[in-house]
């Protein structure tokens, strides 16, 4: 029965998201980066669980790949399209969500940030000896079964099997199977999987 109300519930939200969906897929290549922005912002303001079905509904449609039972809490958004997620995903509430690629399984705590690399602004510096950078964009990678916590940044990509502290400050790449705190975020320890 449980099965048939999410089916029921899933349909609905498509219902709902559909005209969304068409206006974005519709759109032009120059706008529907803004456009997919504008309704992916529109979105996260919705609460409950009707906001968590209308998310996984629009996202499934409009991101690059959307995995199977995606969670995204009140207030979290994706600024770009070109985002890859894996199946069951879980981004908690007010998180900023640049490119991606996402394993499978990872959890991801409230306000987290996932930048486009750590030199998406540019140089505007007004001295006259250092070089005006355009910016650059990096597509971040978070590997399967991973868990970013509460309030953490990411700038560059992490392994399968991370675990990072809440508030670090992710910098240089994290290996498979570490945790990482800390600002910069450095090693603590080799994580040791349950057999």
């Amino acid at each position: 029965m449980k099965r048939y109300i999410k089916k029921l519930l899933t349909t609905i939200s498509l219902l709902f998201v559909a005209p969304f969906i068409i206006i974005t897929q519709a759109a032009p290549s120059p706008q529907r980066n803004g456009i997919f922005t504008f309704w992916s912002k529109a979105l996260s303001l919705i609460p409950g669980m009707t906001g968590i079905y209308l998310r996984r509904s629009f996202y499934q449609y409009t991101l690059e790949d959307c995995g199977h039972d995606l969670s995204v809490e009140f207030g979290s958004f994706f600024t770009k399209p070109q985002i890859s997620l894996g199946d069951n995903v879980y981004i908690g509430a007010y998180c900023i969500i640049g490119s991606v690629n996402i394993g499978h399984n990872v959890l991801i705590a409230s306000r987290v940030s996932v930048l486009s690399g750590a030199k998406q602004h540019a140089d505007s510096s007004t001295n006259t000896q250092s070089i005006v950078r355009a910016p650059s964009y990096k597509k971040i990678s978070i590997g399967e079964s991973s868990w970013i916590g509460e309030g953490a940044i990411l700038m560059n990509n992490i392994g399968n099997d991370v675990i990072i502290g809440a508030g670090s400050v992710v910098v240089k790449e994290v290996e498979n199977s570490i945790t990482a705190v800390g600002n910069p975020a450095k090693a603590l320890t080799k994580n040791q999987r349950e057999k």
